[in-house]
């Protein structure tokens, strides 16, 4: 009995020193796999940076083609220049009677704002144009509602701000 006590405790003492080889081989091939995720996304935004900075040259380089200084700009536009962004689909206004009649109500309120139609339905309200009280996506939903819809009833497909 003693000697059965002896070899189950070496047992589990050799066993704790020396793991079991499929145990290992299992946790290596899930390491190696870890390894090549890490480099393929490693990859993948190191290619990002890389398209970001093109395209950041190639906006420089056309401001200064067309004679505008980069220090200048980024003196007077520090802040990111938000538009806002409508596209929708239908739009509908209430009769006397209580029907429903087809209108194009949202082109003569976003005139209001110098909106500039992207062509079909999409408009753009330029930066500057913005009203002030619009500061995310729940302002803009508010304002949207309250200053160009004014209770009539339009689908919209987009309705975006930054």
């Amino acid at each position: 009995m003693v000697l059965e006590l002896l070899i189950f405790f070496l047992g589990k003492v050799w066993d704790w020193l020396f793991p079991k080889r499929n145990d290992n081989l299992k946790m290596i091939t899930l390491y190696g796999r870890r390894i090549q995720k890490l480099e393929e996304d490693k990859e993948e935004l190191t290619k990002k940076h890389e398209s970001k900075e093109t395209e950041n040259r190639k906006i420089i380089d056309s401001i200064k083609a067309r004679g505008f200084s980069t220090r200048r700009i980024i003196e007077n536009y520090g802040k990111p220049l938000n538009a806002i962004f409508i596209s929708y689909a239908s739009q509908y206004e209430k009769t006397e009677r209580g029907s429903n009649i087809s209108s194009s109500f949202i082109k003569n309120e976003l005139e209001k704002y110098n909106s500039k139609y992207l062509g079909g339905t999409d408009a753009l309200i330029p930066p500057k144009n913005v009203p002030p009280d619009v500061k995310d996506k729940k302002s803009l939903q508010e304002w949207f509602e309250s200053k160009i819809l004014k209770g009539r009833y339009c689908k919209l497909k987009i309705l975006s701000f930054g």
